[in-house]
């Protein structure tokens, strides 16, 4: 990098370290790519406070929600391709009889719907960490499971994260290419 990039990432530092501060944020990592290859990472506050370990670009950071954005978004490149329809039923893509339907029609399940959060899903969490010994079950096994249509089809906001899952699944199975590629 240049004298000149140095500066501005100098400059980054110093506001990304402010609005820690200021937010009472723990801890942060930040990577910056160009053209697929990291031109600037780095990485501020504390992986853990008590234990004054300070944050490393190996942190490891729970992704939550982080990823509907990016589902959302390889979902829509297979919509904009003409491989999925947001207003078509889910289970066209996932299969026949996989959600349980007790409010609506399970043709009322859309693609849109379960991007909307307004599937009728109950909520649904089910989280697993590297260092527990359980493995989460395969998603086919979750939405038979738990893919449980508990309200009307488009009549009610419930957030649903199992929802994003079935959309994963969507863009697995239409893609033909596991979700992390």
């Amino acid at each position: 990098t240049s004298a000149a990039g140095d500066e501005t990432w100098a400059k980054v530092s110093k506001l990304i370290s402010a609005g820690l501060e200021q937010r009472h944020i723990p801890s942060v990592s930040i990577a910056v790519a160009r053209k697929g290859q990291v031109i600037w990472e780095r990485s501020f506050g504390w992986a853990d406070r008590e234990k004054h370990v300070k944050a490393s670009p190996d942190t490891v950071y729970s992704l939550a929600s982080t990823t509907k954005p990016m589902i959302a978004t390889g979902l829509l490149v297979l919509v904009r391709a003409g491989k999925v329809d947001l207003d078509a039923p889910a289970e066209r893509y996932i299969g026949q009889g996989q959600l349980t339907v007790y409010e609506g029609s399970a043709k009322d399940v859309t693609v849109r719907r379960l991007l909307h959060h307004t599937a009728g899903l109950p909520q649904h969490f089910n989280y697993f960490y590297a260092d527990e010994p359980d493995r989460p079950r395969p998603l086919e096994e979750t939405i038979r499971r738990f893919a449980i249509i508990v309200r009307p089809p488009g009549k009610e906001f419930v957030y649903a994260n199992l929802g994003y899952a079935i959309l994963g699944h969507v863009i697995a199975r239409v893609s033909e290419r596991p979700l992390g590629e």
